[in-house]
C-alpha cells in the first residue's frame, strides 16, 4: 500500500503470512525484550507497551491486551489524558465499530468483518499463549487446549462481536 515505506513486523510466533510485500518484514521477537532498534528509529509504530522509539512528530497506535500484569483493557477512555501528559499535540479520538464477523448488515462493514475474523483467528495463538501462560498460570498445553476452544467459539456463526476501536 504504501512502497516507499519500510515496514517491520515482530510477533512472539512464527505465525507470519506467506506472501509479504516486498517492502516488508517479519522478525521473531518480544517487544517486551530491551530493543535492537535505536531510540528515534520509527516514523509510526503500531503496538502495544511500547515506548522509547519513536521519532518527534511521530505517530503512535495503542492496544492493550492483558488486565492481570497491572495493565487495564478498557483503557480508551484514559488515552487522549496519557497522550497529552505525554507532550502530544492536537490527539484525536475517533472510534471504530469493527465486527467479529460476516453478520454486520451494511456491506462495508460486512466485509470488515471478513477480515476481522481471520485476524483475530490468526492472533489467538500469538497473543493467547503468552498471557495464559505468563498471567492466568496455564501450562502450555492446557493454554493451547484453551485456545483451540477459544478459536472454534470465534468461527462460529452464532458469535455477533465487535470491537470499538
Amino acid at each position: 500500500m504504501y512502497p516507499s515505506a519500510k515496514v517491520i513486523g515482530n510477533d512472539l510466533s512464527p505465525i507470519q503470512p506467506e506472501y509479504v510485500a516486498p517492502n516488508a518484514e517479519f522478525v521473531i521477537e518480544d517487544f517486551e525484550d530491551e530493543w535492537v532498534y535505536q531510540n528515534d528509529y520509527f516514523d509510526f509504530i503500531h503496538g502495544r507497551t511500547l515506548s522509547g522509539h519513536l521519532n518527534p512528530g511521530g505517530w503512535l497506535e495503542v492496544h492493550e491486551a492483558s488486565s492481570k500484569d497491572g495493565r487495564s483493557l478498557n483503557v480508551c477512555e484514559q488515552l487522549k489524558p496519557w497522550m497529552v501528559q505525554a507532550g502530544f499535540e492536537d490527539v484525536q479520538v475517533v472510534v471504530h465499530k469493527i465486527p467479529w464477523g460476516p453478520w454486520a448488515k451494511d456491506p462495508h462493514l460486512k466485509e470488515i468483518g471478513r477480515y476481522q475474523i481471520v485476524n483475530a483467528i490468526e492472533s489467538v495463538d500469538s497473543y493467547g499463549l503468552a498471557l495464559m501462560t505468563r498471567y492466568v498460570g496455564y501450562t502450555e498445553g492446557h493454554a493451547k487446549i484453551f485456545l483451540a476452544v477459544v478459536k472454534e467459539q470465534i468461527r462460529s456463526k452464532s458469535l455477533h462481536a465487535y470491537n470499538l476501536t
